[in-house]
């Protein structure tokens, strides 16, 4: 865990007085998060590991990267983030997705829609008035990381969506997508057990690219959490 330390000067009755802040910052952008789709079975998993700021210690968190949720109109979410981890316990146990009206099927081109139009703005907003609204001047460089360094992967209705800080939306183009510093080495296992047609189950092949992970990335981690629906 590495401190920041920032000093703010205010003038109160022509004396300077000086507060000092410090913060601690927990990264977790070093991370791997795979979202998986086969013909009948959604799956999401995470590593473990959780890095400081900085990159200078590396610790295992036993709270999972990844969960599953039940929306009201969008069915069963599979969901999982990269970034602060401040920043994903708010987008896991703050954060209310907004609603729909209708609560049918909806097409690919419809779930973008939403997620650019509805989830993505109602986010950033929830994350700015959540670490930024009534901090002080000179905290606000720090507390944007909470707001400007995160993606989300989510698999909804069998397909899998990338979210990222600027409010962009990614649909993958295949049955699999990545998140993390780890996405690189992940992608390229998965996409090359797809060419060899690998009679290995999908969690199996996740399975795979977690430990190929760990071999060749210093702050990728186990355990693996996997979770389907």
């Amino acid at each position: 865990m590495k401190l920041h330390h920032f000093i703010n000067v205010m003038h109160q009755s022509q004396e300077i007085v000086i507060h000092t802040y410090a913060y601690a910052s927990i990264n977790n952008t070093m991370t791997i998060i795979i979202a998986y789709q086969d013909l009948h079975t959604s799956y999401i998993g995470s590593d473990s590991a959780c890095t400081s700021s900085g990159e200078s210690s590396i610790s295992i968190r036993t709270k999972s990267k990844c969960w599953k949720f039940e929306h009201a109109g969008l069915g069963t979410i599979l969901c999982g983030f990269s970034g602060l981890y401040a920043t994903g316990n708010a987008i896991r146990y703050g954060f209310h997705w907004p609603t729909l009206s209708s609560t049918k099927m909806l097409s690919s081109q419809q779930v973008i829609q939403y997620l650019t139009n509805e989830f993505a703005p109602s986010l950033k907003r929830y994350l700015h008035n959540k670490f930024l609204k009534n901090t002080v001047e000179c905290l606000h460089t720090v507390y944007k990381d909470y707001c400007t360094d995160w993606y989300v992967i989510v698999v909804i209705n069998k397909q899998i969506y990338i979210v990222n800080h600027d409010g962009d939306v990614e649909e993958s183009d295949s049955n699999f997508a990545c998140i993390g510093s780890g996405s690189e080495t992940a992608l390229s296992c998965l996409r090359t057990l797809e060419t060899l047609q690998s009679p290995l189950w999908p969690y199996e092949k996740m399975e795979f690219a977690f430990e190929m992970c760990t071999k060749n990335l210093c702050d990728i981690r186990g355990p693996f959490d996997i979770i389907c629906n």
